[in-house]
């Protein structure tokens, strides 16, 4: 659900925010963060192209990369501090570990970005710095839930320290130009507020249908089956496909399909094997796409297909199923397919978003190999909801995407 992902976003904000501060208090730690800004030329001009690096392919794998390196910087390489954050997170807003790993690479930069571009327009040096991230913490401890960044193991920012603080400022009474006390230290808490806001306005929003561009991101970050529970799901089943893919020794020119104890094996022109539950989509895909005539007004409901909640960002636990659509058509070159998305709520935002996200899919499947040509994509909002709104048949029907064949 989308308050599962804000409150994701509103825990995973100040932890990177922390693990700033945290680190800027070890030794030579200020001047590392300082030089890593400067070397690394963050200068906030990653919200200049964001709806390009949230757009898919290269640009936004390249986005997540960005993020792990620089998570990789804050915490030392230490995936301990890191899955505490994860491990706090999922445990407080209900989402899965993929998709918090997901957020949590995607929003670093926006972090970092939004403190690169503080440097940058008030020309600070490395003492001015210090002084700006110091200007953090007391912001920083009554914003957070009692216990947060013990739990995180900041040590500069846990409970005892932040006695120790509140007995420094009462000592302090006269404001000099490099004290702790200065304008940059004092404007430290609006900048957690901005980064909260555009964190969430770039990620809930930009992300939900507000530019053609900004519509997926795919990650090869992998989720295990236990944790796919984030997000809406885009069918009416659990019970999600299991996909394995084999390389051919030889070739086939039909599709050949057997089930053993509930499984599918499904062996695809070219030599390609699927092995996928059956009567699932991708099962009944695979068998519609062998027939010689194709009704164009069948449609199929992807059942292991998720989003982050409220947004056309594609939940990673949805790659397997794309993998395998791609995989399908790929083995069919002379299907074409279109891809409808549905969701409901205010009548524009909801077709804008069924639009985004069935853009999501068009663009996942391209960058899995299939042209361009061959997809088509469209959004349905409101004014196709379904009337059944308290039955859960009528609930899920809302939020779905559907796909149907097309023959050249």
């Amino acid at each position: 659900p989308e308050d599962d992902t804000k409150a994701a976003l509103t825990s995973i904000l100040p932890a990177i925010l922390g693990g700033l501060v945290d680190k800027g208090v070890q030794k030579d730690g200020t001047t590392s963060i300082f030089d890593f800004i400067k070397n690394e030329k963050i200068d906030g001009s990653i919200f200049d192209n964001l709806s390009d690096a949230l757009g898919g392919g290269k640009a936004t794998d390249g986005l997540l990369e960005e993020g792990s390196g620089m998570l990789d910087f804050i915490f030392d390489n230490k995936n301990t501090s890191q899955n505490g954050i994860v491990d706090l997170v999922t445990a407080s807003a209900g989402i899965g570990r993929g998709s918090c790993n997901s957020l949590l690479k995607l929003t670093t930069p926006l972090v970092m970005g939004l403190i690169g571009r503080q440097v940058k327009s008030q020309a600070l040096d490395v003492a001015a710095f210090r002084d700006f991230l110091n200007g953090q913490k007391e912001y920083l401890q009554k914003a957070a839930p009692a216990g947060f960044f013990d739990k995180l193991n900041f040590s500069s920012l846990s409970s005892g320290s932040a006695n120790e603080e509140e007995t420094k400022e009462e000592e302090q009474t006269e404001e000099t130009p490099g004290s702790a006390n200065t304008l940059m230290s004092r404007i430290g808490p609006w900048l957690l507020l901005g980064s909260l806001a555009l964190g969430l306005l770039y990620i809930m929003r930009s992300c939900g249908g507000r530019a053609p561009d900004e519509s997926a991101v795919m990650s090869e970050e992998k989720m295990e089956a236990g944790s796919m529970q984030t997000g809406i799901v885009a069918g009416v089943t659990e019970e999600d496909s299991i996909v394995e893919v084999t390389r051919p020794e030889v070739g086939a020119k039909e599709t050949m399909r057997r089930v053993v104890d509930g499984v599918a094996i499904i062996n695809l022109p070219g030599g390609k094997e699927l092995n996928v539950r059956a009567g699932s989509f991708i099962d009944r895909v695979c068998t519609a796409s062998n027939d010689e005539v194709v009704d164009q007004d069948t449609r199929y409901t992807f059942d292991n297909l998720r989003y982050l909640g409220g947004t056309a960002i594609i939940d990673p636990s949805s790659e397997p199923q794309l993998q395998s659509m791609a995989i399908v058509l790929q083995a069919f070159p002379a299907l074409d397919v279109g891809i409808e998305a549905y969701t409901k709520g205010d009548i524009t935002e909801s077709k804008n978003l069924a639009e985004q996200r069935a853009l999501a899919i068009k663009k996942a499947l391209e960058h899995l190999g299939v042209a361009n040509e061959r997809l088509t994509a469209e959004g349905f909002g409101e004014e196709a909801s379904s009337d059944e709104l308290d039955t859960s048949t009528g609930e899920t029907a809302n939020y779905r995407v559907d796909l149907y064949l097309k023959k050249k």
